[in-house]
C-alpha cells in the first residue's frame, strides 16, 4: 500500500513538472510570436492549461497533506484514503493525464505551426533582403544618374549663362555702334546742313550785293537821265508858288520859306528805297514833291496812289 501511494505521488509530481515545462515552453513560444509580430495563442488554451496546472498543484498539496495526516493519526486506512483519492472527481489522475496529453498534443501542433510560420517568415525575410539589396542597388544607380543629370544641368546652365552674356555683350556693341553711327550721321548732317546754310548765305549775300550794285547803277543812271531831260523849275514857276502862298493863312507867312523842291531822280530814289520795305511801309507822302513830277510819274504808270489817301504813293511794280 505504501508503494502504491508513493507511485501515485511520483506520478502527480511528474505530471506537475510536465505541466510546468509545457507552460514555460508556451511562454517561450508567446515571446517568439511577440518578437516576430505573429498572433498569440488562443486564450482558451491558455486558460485551460492554467486551470490544469492549478488542479495539479492543488491535488499535489492535498495528497501530501493527507498523507502526512494519515501517518500521524493512523485512524484512517490507507486503502480507503487511496480509493477516495483515486475516485475523487476533482483529483482524478486519468482525467488529469488526459488533459496533460491533450495539452502536449496541442503544444506540439502549435510548435509545428510555429515552425512553419517561422519558416514562411524567414522566406519572406530572405525575399525582403533580396528586395532590399535590389532597392539599395537601384538607389545607388539612381543617385549616380541624378548626380550626372545635376552635373549636366549645371553645365547647361553655365553654357546658357555664357551665351546670354555673349549675346548681351553683342547687343551692347551693336547699340554702341548704332549710337555712334547715329551720332556720326547726325554730326555729318549738321555739318552738311551748316555748309549748305553757309553756301546759301554766301550765295544770298552775293546776290544782295549784286542787286545793290545794280540798284545803285539804275538809280544813278535814272538820276542822270532825269537831270538831263527833266530840268528844275524856272523863275516863271516861282510866281505860282507865290500865288499858293497868298492863299495860305497869315500865320504861314511867318514860317520859313519853302524848301527847294526835290528833283525827279531824288523822287525815284526814294520810291526805289521804299519799295524794298514791308507792304504797309512802301507808301510815302508825295506832298513835298513837285506836282508836275508826281502827275508825270502817275500818267507814265511808274507810281500808283493810295485809294484811301491820294497823297500817299508807291511804285506800281514790286522789286522783291
Amino acid at each position: 500500500m505504501a508503494e502504491s501511494t508513493n507511485q501515485t505521488i511520483n506520478e502527480v509530481c511528474a505530471i506537475s513538472n510536465l505541466t510546468t515545462e509545457i507552460i514555460r515552453h508556451r511562454e517561450v513560444c508567446d515571446k517568439l510570436h511577440q518578437d516576430l509580430g505573429l498572433p498569440r495563442f488562443e486564450e482558451k488554451h491558455l486558460s485551460r492549461e492554467k486551470s490544469v496546472r492549478m488542479q495539479l498543484l492543488k491535488s499535489r498539496k492535498t495528497i501530501v497533506k493527507e498523507l502526512i495526516n494519515s501517518e500521524k493519526t493512523k485512524s484512517t486506512p490507507r486503502e480507503l484514503y487511496l480509493t477516495e483519492l483515486a475516485t475523487s472527481p476533482v483529483l482524478s489522475l486519468s482525467k488529469l493525464s488526459n488533459n496533460v496529453e491533450r495539452s502536449v498534443n496541442e503544444n506540439e501542433q502549435l510548435s509545428d505551426e510555429l515552425k512553419q510560420q517561422i519558416k514562411k517568415e524567414q522566406e519572406k525575410v530572405d525575399k525582403l533582403d533580396d528586395l532590399l539589396y535590389e532597392h539599395k542597388k537601384t538607389q545607388e544607380s539612381l543617385k549616380v544618374m541624378l548626380q550626372g543629370v545635376i552635373d549636366q544641368q549645371q553645365n547647361l546652365n553655365d553654357e546658357q549663362n555664357t551665351e546670354e552674356e555673349e549675346e548681351e555683350e553683342k547687343n551692347k556693341n551693336k547699340k554702341k555702334k548704332k549710337k555712334k553711327k547715329k551720332n556720326k550721321n547726325k554730326k555729318d548732317g549738321e555739318e552738311k546742313e551748316k555748309s549748305n546754310y553757309e553756301k546759301i548765305e554766301s550765295k544770298l549775300k552775293n546776290q544782295i550785293e549784286e542787286t545793290k550794285e545794280k540798284n545803285s547803277l539804275i538809280i544813278s543812271n535814272m538820276i542822270k537821265f532825269t537831270n538831263k531831260f527833266f530840268e528844275m523849275p524856272t523863275e516863271t514857276n516861282e510866281k505860282e508858288k507865290e500865288t499858293r502862298k497868298r492863299k495860305r493863312k497869315k500865320q504861314e507867312k511867318k514860317k520859313k520859306k519853302a524848301k527847294k523842291p526835290l528833283s525827279l531822280g531824288k523822287i525815284l530814289e526814294l520810291l526805289f528805297e521804299s519799295a524794298t520795305n514791308e507792304p504797309e511801309l512802301k507808301w510815302i507822302d508825295s506832298s513835298p514833291f513837285w506836282k508836275p513830277f508826281v502827275e508825270l510819274l502817275d500818267r507814265s504808270g511808274v507810281i500808283e496812289k493810295n485809294p484811301k489817301n491820294p497823297s500817299l504813293v508807291r511804285l506800281a511794280f514790286d522789286l522783291n
